[in-house]
């Protein structure tokens, strides 16, 4: 027989925990006893990011022109806080090297001038 307890934080409304602090538990912890042997499992699910792309824009909250990197992020299932199988993408983003503000990746195609109309050839 086996017998499995999972620890964590507060209880939801659906019956899933969550940490004191609010945010969704990154990794579950699980005991699972079997014929006297007790093993701790760790398991969950993280978002990783890789850099695909760098170079300098205009940085709004910084107010110049600053280095960046393009990141895209994709969610792993973990065992043991390592990541075993990617499970889908994310999304992208543009990182500020400076201020470490995440914006749209919109923000690195210039905006034509108030003047300036795109002219159909």
């Amino acid at each position: 027989m086996t017998d499995v307890t999972v620890r964590a934080g507060r209880m939801r409304h659906d019956g899933r925990t969550i940490p004191k602090g609010g945010n969704p538990p990154i990794a579950e912890l699980a005991w699972i006893r079997s014929s006297g042997v007790s093993v701790l499992i760790i398991c969950g699910s993280r978002v990783f990011f890789h850099i695909t792309g760098q170079g300098v824009f205009f940085c709004q909250r910084c107010g110049g022109d600053r280095h960046y990197r393009r990141r895209s992020g994709r969610k792993f299932f973990t065992l043991f806080l390592v990541p075993v199988i990617p499970l889908n993408k994310v999304g992208e983003h543009v990182k500020c090297a400076t201020c470490r503000t995440r914006f749209h990746p919109g923000v690195l195609t210039p905006s034509p001038a108030p003047g300036e109309r795109a002219s159909a050839a």
